[in-house]
């Protein structure tokens, strides 16, 4: 088996993980984890939250993968985690911890966070609002894998992040432009001008953007529809409904 390499990172709202192998000398993505905090969780302290990462990806997520594998390396930005191992000062769950995790063999490295982005961003991940009603909508076998029913809340995120990890706003609103659906109503919308449709391809999707012309705005240069009075919801390309659906896969029943 290739090297791994195990990134991780504890924020106040969640817990992410990212699984590399390295394969001809470069790092390969295997496996992206993030799962929230329970309520008990939250009241962790920081220290705490780290270790609870590491346990939590290295014994339930990641398993599979590293179970008598070879040793491999854990990259953390909270510097007291790397002496978690050796530490006499742990309680009793810090002891359950550490013999769940006898069986790996691994030894942990502090990174510093700006080279830790990718499980940070995991982290806090959880902290982004998803209307469950839409997703289930959206998977619904009568109901068209369409994005403007997909509820993603980005008034937490900042100026230019996306809610998506290795998605950029740029990225978004160039799909946004270029979508079958979306950059008829792209267009529609900076000439404030609803379009006419007469024989349209797609007549039911466009049925339902016609639906929401009153509710539709630009923030951040992104196509946007008001709900809940004026917060504006992201209305996805079709290209990213698959990254939502994988971003739900642990809130909806697989968290560990």
């Amino acid at each position: 088996m290739k090297p791994c390499e195990l990134h991780i990172d504890a924020s106040t709202v969640g817990l992410g993980a990212v699984l590399y192998q390295v394969i001809d000398g470069a790092k390969k993505v295997i496996a992206y984890a993030s799962k929230s905090l329970s309520k008990s969780e939250e009241r962790y302290p920081a220290h705490k939250l780290e270790f609870l990462c590491l346990k939590w990806s290295v014994w339930k997520k990641f398993n599979d993968y590293l179970w008598g594998a070879p040793k491999f390396l854990v990259r953390t930005d909270n510097n007291p985690l790397t002496y978690v191992l050796t530490t006499s000062k742990l309680d009793a769950t810090g002891h359950r911890w550490l013999a769940a995790l006898a069986a790996f063999d691994f030894e942990i490295e502090y990174t510093p966070g700006v080279s830790n982005q990718d499980a940070d961003a995991l982290s806090r991940l959880p902290s982004v609002r998803i209307d469950i009603a839409s997703v289930q909508a959206m998977c619904s076998v009568d109901f068209a894998p369409f994005a403007a029913t997909m509820a993603v809340f980005a008034e937490k995120t900042e100026e230019e992040t996306s809610p998506f990890l290795h998605v950029s706003l740029t990225e978004l609103r160039q799909a946004q432009n270029v979508d079958e659906i979306l950059g008829v109503w792209m267009t529609a919308m900076r000439k404030r001008e609803c379009p006419i449709l007469k024989r349209t391809p797609n007549p039911a999707k466009h049925g339902i953007m016609k639906k929401n012309w009153q509710k539709f705005c630009f923030y951040r240069g992104l196509l946007h529809r008001k709900v809940e009075g004026e917060k504006p919801q992201l209305v996805l390309p079709t290209k990213y409904i698959p990254t939502v659906c994988n971003t739900l896969h642990d809130d909806m029943g697989h968290q560990g």
